[in-house]
């Protein structure tokens, strides 16, 4: 019986990671692991359209969002850092409900980053 109950929460574990980002996955405080770098909130308007707010942890400097969308499951980011002048292109994959895989490419060059739910 125990090994059942413990297939049963492995998999539904695996189908609620395999579902995918959605906006209400989003919304949140979203740090990088590392403990630097970004610190990204997301929340909902009422019309249910997805705000988008990321600060450089180490300037204090707002991130511009040039376009979000979710395809797929995945969610990709383009943001402008006006200050340093420099573009990058990020992919973000849902690991589990708090956690995220993120590949960045930008003008520096190809990076891979955990980033995780620090407060809803």
């Amino acid at each position: 019986m125990k090994t059942i109950l413990t297939l049963i929460f492995g998999l539904s574990t695996l189908i609620s990671s395999a579902q995918g980002i959605t906006n209400e996955y989003l919304v949140g405080r979203w740090e990088h692991d590392g403990g630097s770098n970004f610190i990204m909130y997301f929340s909902l308007e009422a019309n249910g359209k997805l705000n988008c707010r990321i600060i450089d942890a180490e300037t204090g400097d707002d991130i511009k969002v040039l376009s979000a969308r979710i395809e797929d499951g995945e969610f990709y980011l383009n943001t402008v850092n006006e200050h340093l002048d420099w573009y990058a292109l990020s992919k973000y994959t849902k690991v589990d409900k708090n956690t995220m895989e993120v590949n960045v490419k930008n003008d520096y060059g190809l990076y891979k980053l955990i980033y995780k739910r620090r407060k809803l």
